[in-house]
């Protein structure tokens, strides 16, 4: 029974997907197509948000070592997070759990920076996002 819905479910979709080829082009149906899955998004966010926080903010070895050596202890944690933010962008613990990460991290910063830092990080990341 199973393949049966599984052919029904393709058929379905193809017979849609010719349908809206038809109404509103081909490049529509490969938009429709193409990679939506949040991990994916979220990777390349960071990765862009790294890269560019690393260019434009004043310090680049304040930013080099809190967002590039992110060490083992934080990294699935600081993933965890980014990932409640792009569902959750308005969340106010954001800024919050990314301080107690670069401050556990890196006691030897100052506060001050790491405010400035987590600032101008979360503009860049929710460009990014």
């Amino acid at each position: 029974m199973g393949s049966f819905t599984d052919k029904l479910g393709k058929l379905s979709l193809a017979i849609l997907e010719n349908f809206v080829e038809s109404k509103l082009g081909k490049k529509f149906v490969d938009e429709l197509r193409a990679p939506t899955d949040k991990t994916l998004a979220v990777a390349k966010a960071l990765e862009y948000a790294k890269e560019r926080f690393s260019k434009e903010f004043e310090d680049p070895v304040f930013a080099k070592e809190i967002f590039s050596d992110v060490s083992e202890k934080y990294f699935g944690l600081y993933v965890d997070v980014v990932g409640h933010f792009y569902d959750h962008p308005t969340d106010p613990g954001f800024p919050k759990i990314l301080k107690r990460i670069i401050k556990d991290g890196f006691p030897a910063f100052d506060e001050d920076m790491i405010s400035r830092g987590i600032d101008d990080y979360i503009l860049i990341l929710t460009e990014e996002l």
